[in-house]
């Protein structure tokens, strides 16, 4: 995998976004009082973003993007120790979480990172070739997979050993290829007036084609989600992403992801 961001235009939205809301909450840190200790810790976020995508620092975007997120958390906590701050700053922060979220969960490079810091005993299972087909077929018969690509993604797949090796690049190619289908699922889903909605489908990180719909794309999230997290990496990205998918489909579908 590269170790560069993404930088197609939804890509660059991300992280305009999450950048945008940082600073919007800096400035609200910056006139309250009970905003101090958070202000350093935005500042450090928005010194790692750099001063535009090229220029910058994912390992820093995540880490302190993690600092920022559990200092949020404990603000809403009302047990911890934690000076509570303002409803305002706080809808600021909630802000900027949904869209530090959508950047880091929805890159491949910022995803790993993320990942990375569960440590070595939380790290997600390396996942046998069948399991993955499951899914890809599963995904081709919902209709979010261009035609004839599911068979072709199968055949790569097919090559993988049935019992997955960390050293073996054919494991490595399928196990990323499943991460980048959900990863590219969810992204739909989340942003369904970017997706591409030409018949051809838009072009995977792996290379193949999804067809546009994203509540179908969102649903195919949600049922499969306990699966996500448990083999493809339980981080508060995700799950938080996923929480936000569930939320929509209750609001807008009678589908009940229970």
């Amino acid at each position: 995998m590269s170790d560069r961001l993404r930088n197609d235009q939804d890509a660059r939205q991300r992280y305009d976004e999450a950048v945008s809301e940082a600073k919007l909450a800096l400035d609200r840190c910056l006139r309250s009082n009970a905003g101090a200790r958070l202000t350093r810790l935005l500042e450090n976020y928005l010194a790692a973003t750099g001063e535009g995508l090229d220029d910058a620092k994912p390992s820093l975007i995540v880490q302190r993007g993690e600092r920022l997120r559990q200092e949020l958390t404990g603000c809403e906590n009302p047990d911890s120790f934690i000076y509570p701050i303002a409803d305002d700053l706080r809808n600021d922060l909630m802000g900027w979480r949904t869209a530090h979220n959508m950047m880091v969960g929805l890159d491949p490079v910022l995803n790993a990172a993320d990942l990375a810091m569960l440590g070595p005993d939380r790290q997600p299972a390396l996942i046998p070739p069948d399991e993955i087909e499951e899914k890809v077929e599963k995904a081709d018969q919902a209709g979010l997979i261009e035609t004839g690509d599911a068979e072709i993604i199968a055949e790569g797949i097919a090559l993988a050993p049935a019992s997955p090796d960390i050293n073996d690049r054919r494991t490595i190619w399928s196990v990323e290829v499943i991460r980048n289908l959900f990863s590219e699922s969810m992204g739909i889903a989340l942003n369904p007036l970017n997706a591409d909605a030409q018949a051809s489908g838009i072009i995977l990180m792996s290379g193949f084609r999804a067809v546009c719909g994203s509540i179908d794309h969102a649903k195919f999230i949600v049922e499969n989600r306990d699966w996500i997290l448990d083999r493809l990496g339980s981080t508060p990205t995700w799950r938080d992403l996923i929480d936000g998918l569930v939320e929509r489909l209750e609001t807008i579908t009678p589908f009940d992801p229970k």
